[in-house]
């Protein structure tokens, strides 16, 4: 069965020496300048002779190298980067140190088929890294005091809160101990006795 033109295509530009050969939509990652960020892709492994991996930055000829590991299980690292490669369990491990705004842009790892000049994508980054939070820095505050202050005022009127509560149940026990006493002592003291006049006495 004869191929689609637009199907022809592809597979011609996937067979040309050098070509980067794209399979999977870019993930957001988001960073922060001075700050590391670590990049986990996992792969199928084959079997069969090992094949290095690479982590690069896109561009417009392709893909930069940036660190490339060419024996498994060996830690590879640079000033900015660390690559760490495990066949056996799929998994590939990429660090990135001290980032910068201009880290900025697509990243792939990838495997690398040094015999047709071309890159397996494994998994693509699109990094975002923000500027570096200023330590010290205190934009806001005027917020801050005043939500310092109405913490203070609001554990202030709390705590007087709670001791005039206190007062008035104490005062409470006190009135009704005073009335229950007072109850008693009436109901415990006799009334006068009406004393009758001399017997037998007459006008």
């Amino acid at each position: 069965m004869a191929l689609e033109p637009p199907y022809m295509l592809l597979v011609l530009l996937a067979l040309v020496p050098g070509s980067w050969v794209q399979r999977l939509e870019a993930e957001l990652q988001q960073g922060v300048a001075g700050e590391t960020l670590t990049v986990t892709c996992w792969y199928l492994n084959k079997g069969g002779q090992y094949e290095a991996k690479v982590w690069c930055k896109a561009n417009s000829d392709g893909c930069e190298y940036l660190i490339v590991i060419s024996k498994p299980r060996t830690l590879v690292q640079d000033t900015q980067y660390m690559i760490w490669d495990d066949p056996d369990s799929g998994f590939l491990n990429i660090t990135m140190n001290k980032l910068t705004e201009q880290d900025s842009g697509t990243y792939w790892c990838g495997i690398v088929n040094t015999s047709a000049n071309s890159v397996t994508k494994i998994r693509e980054i699109s990094l975002e890294v923000s500027p570096e939070r200023m330590l010290g820095s205190a934009p806001n505050n005027g917020s801050n005091d005043s939500n310092l202050m109405v913490i203070l005022l609001s554990g202030f009127f709390t705590t007087k809160g709670l001791l005039l509560i206190a007062l008035l149940v104490l005062l409470s026990y006190k009135v009704l101990s005073y009335s229950s006493s007072v109850g008693a002592a009436a109901m415990a003291t006799p009334s006068p006795a009406k004393i009758p006049g001399p017997m037998g006495s007459s006008r």
